[in-house]
């Protein structure tokens, strides 16, 4: 599946598609410090890269600082490919509940943010913002309406506060090797603009308006609207 790549700029972060050789080393490596070295979830690797079998099917996306550094990212599979909720997290969902594989769908995994963000005067929560108004920019970008993902509980408790209307699929469960109560759940874009638009409208004009320098866009990028249309 062929989607298109999102890049703006938000104050001095610039958020974009993850799709050079440079930038994909970065994920991996930040995904392999903390899945593999901080989480202990995955064996660590000599090369110092967490990658699977998903990574050739998949796109990611990325938070940046000016420096170049990697400050957060996630990795988004297709529908037309296996999501990992089919295999290694088919104990959430429930027997009954048949997932999702049309083209308006897909899966997001190895959300992460990088670590220290707080002794370098960086607020992971504004990251983690950031992240999600990549997340919803690209969907729009590619006619995405539904997001399968795995979360912790305490943190499934975190977006339905912050405003992201996640519904379960399955039970609460603790599995290995994390070993933490998570749950999988959906995300459907319309219901979350629909709840957004009555409560914090400030919010949801906030995750749909760009505000690019148009100096630091690439030439493709010249002339698009500030507004990405839902």
């Amino acid at each position: 599946m062929n989607y298109q790549p999102v890049y703006f700029h938000e104050r001095q972060y610039c958020v974009r598609s993850i799709v050079d050789v440079k930038d994909k080393l970065k994920a991996y490596q930040l995904r392999h410090q903390i899945f593999c070295q901080t989480l202990g979830w995955i064996p660590s690797s000599l090369d110092g890269q967490e990658t699977d079998g998903y990574d050739p099917l998949s796109v990611s996306l990325g938070v940046f600082s000016v420096q170049e550094e990697l400050l957060a990212s996630f990795r988004v599979l297709p529908a037309d490919q296996p999501f990992m909720l089919e295999t290694e997290f088919a104990p959430l969902i429930d027997p009954n509940y048949r997932v999702r594989k049309e083209a308006d769908t897909a899966e997001i995994t190895r959300f992460t943010t990088a670590p220290g963000l707080w002794e370098r005067g960086i607020p992971p929560g504004q990251i983690s913002k950031l992240l999600y108004k990549g997340m919803y920019q690209w969907s729009l970008a590619n006619a995405v309406r539904y997001l399968y993902v795995v979360v912790e509980k305490r943190f499934w408790r975190a977006l339905i506060i912050s405003g992201y209307p996640y519904e379960p699929i399955g039970p609460f469960k603790a599995l290995p090797p994390a070993d933490a109560e998570s749950v999988a759940a959906i995300l459907d874009w319309n219901k979350f603009r629909l709840r957004n638009q009555a409560r914090r409208a400030t919010f949801l004009d906030w995750m749909t308006t760009l505000q690019p320098d148009p100096g630091l866009l690439p030439e493709q990028w010249h002339g698009l609207g500030r507004r990405n249309a839902a």
